[in-house]
């Protein structure tokens, strides 16, 4: 892939794997930010 460093091409994916790709990233995020400020919130309320 001659693609920009940085920069991903996404030509050559279909809309399903883009989609799988955009789901996997969310999800991925959404469990870091959970991890990371659960405990938190759990701590603070002792």
């Amino acid at each position: 892939m001659n693609a920009p460093i940085g920069r991903l091409d996404f030509s050559n994916f279909s809309d399903e794997e883009i989609n799988d790709l955009i789901q996997t990233t969310y999800n991925s995020f959404e469990l870091g930010m959970l991890t990371k400020y659960l405990p938190e919130k759990l701590n603070s309320k002792e």
